[in-house]
């Protein structure tokens, strides 16, 4: 059983399913990226005693999100996200428990307004 396999068996844990839609530069770096290997990724949510919590802003991104990024192979799931949150931070973090699995279908802009006007009123 994968980490992802065990996440998504436990009752605690939150699952939801999302489609995302890419432009074709975006939709490519994601293929390429799943082709190298790294379809799975993380996002940590780094609260302080006060409950600060400590968002990046990445080239991707229009706005503030939570420090994250891929898995590299090997890696368990909670190291990825204290490596993450360390690279993206500079913070020094533990894992408490997970909250959320989210899983993403990546889609074309093109390809999603196709559907969205064959797809009946």
């Amino acid at each position: 059983m994968t980490g992802i396999d065990a996440l998504v068996a436990r009752d605690d844990v939150a699952r939801t399913a999302e489609s995302v839609p890419l432009s074709d530069a975006e939709f490519e770096t994601v293929r390429e990226n799943v082709e190298a290997g790294y379809e799975v990724s993380v996002g940590a949510f780094v609260r302080d005693d006060a409950g600060r919590v400590a968002l990046v802003r990445n080239r991707w991104s229009d706005g503030w999100v939570l420090p994250g990024g891929k898995v590299e192979p090997g890696e368990t799931l909670p190291g990825a996200a204290v490596r993450e949150a360390r690279e993206e931070t500079g913070l020094d973090v533990g894992v408490e428990r997970p909250l959320e699995v989210v899983e993403q279908t990546f889609v074309r802009e093109s390809e999603s307004e196709l559907i969205e006007r064959e797809s009946p009123a």
